[in-house]
């Protein structure tokens, strides 16, 4: 029995010493548990940058450009056509056979040349008796004027006779002015455009007898709208392009102050140069007149955009690195791009990425002098 008892208290001490065991080896073991748990939190961002940072998006890269504005001149630009300076037509002031033509169609004429002549019939023989009977009255007024003074002549005797006189010389004018209405001289230099007449036509007071029209210097005609008209003023220099392909400046000479009554529009009249009659008559033209300087800048359509109410603009960066939308209006087209205004003066234009980014975003602005700089730097 005592041998039963001495192997339960050894029993009993071996399993409290395998308890113990256990419990030291738990002791161990904690402290490379706690170093495994302290190496995981140093590798896990903690605290509130490291929230921000993984939080904030990244920020979208465009390429923008310097834009400085200079003075760009205004133009208002209508539709017109070329016109004579001055176009007439002559007609008989009496009546006869044509005799004569001096002048073919088609041919420039000068002042006071001759196209055309009527035959004078009894109008010479007149003319000269005309001029006798002037003659025989004046020296009849000059007797009884002489008499007058010696108290032989009465006053009366006298009135009579410088009556007479007058009758006569105004017979001889207007024999005169007959005789000349024989022959068709032009009024001015111009191109002779039509002469429907030949030798041995007969002619009537009326009848045509030749048109002259006057190319140099030639009218570029247009017309202007109600809301226009007043900003075009007579004297400013004008551009046009004819149909023809010809370029010209003119001066406007003459805006109307009156409105056509069925179109409301005004008529205004451009004066070009014309020395050799390379312009014709009747010619469609584009004319260009100037309004006003105004700073624009000079942009390629691209550039362009619509922000959410539809309107036309442009999209910059400011020094802080954030979208602008700018409306704009566009001024004129040309070779070089588009000429807007709008803007300030100077502005960082966003030339590739514009359509990724909106107003108020932050972005990064890269700038296409850069990219260039480094790509010539580049192997």
């Amino acid at each position: 029995m005592r041998s039963s008892i001495i192997i339960a208290a050894l029993l009993a001490v071996a399993v409290g010493g395998w308890i113990l065991s256990g419990q030291f080896g738990s002791d161990e073991a904690q402290p490379n548990g706690e170093a495994e748990a302290a190496q995981t939190t140093q590798n896990i961002p903690s605290g509130p940058a490291a929230t921000e940072e993984e939080a904030a998006p990244k920020l979208m890269s465009v390429r923008i450009r310097e834009s400085i504005a200079t003075p760009r001149l205004t133009e208002l630009s209508l539709s017109g056509r070329t016109e004579a300076n001055r176009q007439v037509t002559l007609r008989a002031e009496t009546r006869g056979r044509i005799v004569k033509v001096e002048a073919e169609k088609g041919i420039k004429v000068k002042r006071g040349e001759v196209i055309a002549r009527i035959d004078m019939d009894a109008r010479g023989a007149q003319l000269t008796e005309y001029k006798a009977l002037v003659a025989q009255k004046q020296l009849e007024f000059d007797q009884a004027s002489k008499l007058e003074d010696k108290g032989f002549q009465s006053k009366t005797r006298v009135s009579q006779a410088a009556a007479e006189l007058e009758q006569a010389k105004a017979r001889l004018r207007m024999m005169e002015v007959e005789v000349a209405d024989t022959i068709i001289k032009a009024p001015f230099g111009a191109q002779l455009q039509e002469r429907p007449v030949e030798v041995g036509d007969f002619v009537d007071v009326g009848d045509h007898i030749a048109t002259l029209v006057e190319l140099d210097p030639i009218i570029i005609v247009g017309y202007l709208s109600e809301r226009d008209v007043s900003l075009i003023e007579e004297g400013v220099i004008a551009n046009a392009d004819l149909v023809t392909g010809q370029e010209v400046v003119g001066v406007v000479k003459y805006v109307s102050r009156v409105s056509e009554q069925t179109t409301r529009t005004f008529r205004v009249e451009i004066e070009v140069p014309n020395p050799g009659r390379r312009i014709f008559e009747g010619v469609t033209a584009e004319i260009r007149l100037p309004v006003e300087s105004v700073d624009a800048h000079v942009v390629t359509p691209a550039l362009l955009s619509l922000d959410d109410d539809g309107v036309v603009g442009v999209k910059a960066v400011t020094e802080d690195g954030l979208v602008v939308f700018y409306p704009v209006q566009v001024v004129e087209a040309s070779p070089e791009g588009i000429w807007i205004t709008g803007l300030p003066l100077r502005i960082d234009l966003i030339t590739v990425g514009q359509d990724f980014v909106v107003d108020g975003e932050q972005v990064i602005a890269v700038r296409e002098s850069e990219i260039t700089a480094r790509a010539g730097d580049s192997p």
